[in-house]
């Protein structure tokens, strides 16, 4: 991570020292075509960048509108890509109308090192859209935003360290509530799950495929969100798949189960043992 850092610093710096020289020699020459000529290329460029998002969504818009089969549209890359338009393009605008529009300063240094800031900006902007149409955006880009946004914020929190969030999913294989025959897809589950719980974001789709039955699913659900805060039942079955007949039970259906129940938990005391020796993250 630290490299990566470096790598962009390194950038923005080489990108803010060639955009000072133009500013620098264009400025000297004449100021007025300085601004002219600079602004026609930062407006040339933002409308096509602009086209290339919108062209596509009156086709999409009449489709869905229509009840037809909305066809190229990948909500996985267009909303990732959306995002980064709605913070970019703002920007963008913004060095725009800062370099055709601001006074000067009264001091020939000072505006050359305040154009060169704003279109420097305007560059950075530029380039993050696009990497929105790169090949590998899917791949490589949007996992790593992913990540960035997971490390400010939560949907849920996990109260345990990495070793407990380990030890539940290995109790849950020992007592036949998860089952694997790979072993290499086992320990990349294991994974998974001390990550899903670690950076509080739910998976697009259940990723783990329990074997219990709804008066289980909600003993386990309880004690699981002791140790896990914010965690809802409706969140738990974005995160568990629970195959009764098939069909992922429903947050209804599992309390119901619940309140007509008249005994304990089949396996209660195994479920129990799950939870034991747990280690807080406070207790550390």
């Amino acid at each position: 991570m630290r490299g990566s850092n470096l790598k962009i610093i390194v950038f923005a710096a080489l990108i803010f020292l060639a955009v000072t020289i133009y500013t620098y020699l264009f400025m000297n020459s004449s100021s007025l075509h300085f601004e002219w000529v600079t602004g026609i290329c930062m407006i040339s460029l933002l409308l096509f960048y602009t086209w290339k998002l919108v062209r596509r969504y009156p086709n999409w818009y009449a489709a869905y509108m229509f009840d037809k089969n909305v066809v190229g549209l990948r909500k996985k890359v267009e909303k990732p890509r959306l995002f980064f338009y709605s913070i970019f393009l703002p920007v963008m605008v913004l060095c725009i109308y800062i370099i055709l529009k601001a006074p000067s300063t009264g001091r020939f240094l000072n505006d050359i090192l305040l154009n060169s800031l704003f279109i420097t900006l305007y560059i950075i902007g530029l380039v993050f859209l696009d990497l929105t149409w790169k090949n590998d955006f899917e791949s490589r880009f949007i996992p790593f935003a992913r990540e960035i946004v997971a490390k400010r914020g939560y949907e849920f929190k996990s109260l345990i360290n990495d070793d407990s969030l380990g030890s539940i999913f290995d109790s849950l294989i020992r007592c036949g509530f998860l089952e694997y025959l790979d072993d290499a897809i086992r320990r990349n589950d294991r994974q998974k799950f001390i990550l899903v719980f670690k950076n509080g974001y739910y998976p697009e789709v259940p990723l783990f495929k329990m074997k219990m039955d709804n008066i289980q699913t909600h003993y386990f659900f309880d004690c699981l969100k002791e140790n896990i805060s914010g965690l809802d039942l409706r969140g738990y079955l974005k995160i568990f798949f629970h195959d009764r007949r098939n069909k992922q039970p429903t947050e209804e259906s599992i309390r119901a189960s619940k309140s007509k129940a008249t005994n304990e938990p089949k396996r209660k005391d195994e479920l129990d043992l799950i939870f034991n020796k747990l280690v807080k993250i406070s207790d550390k």
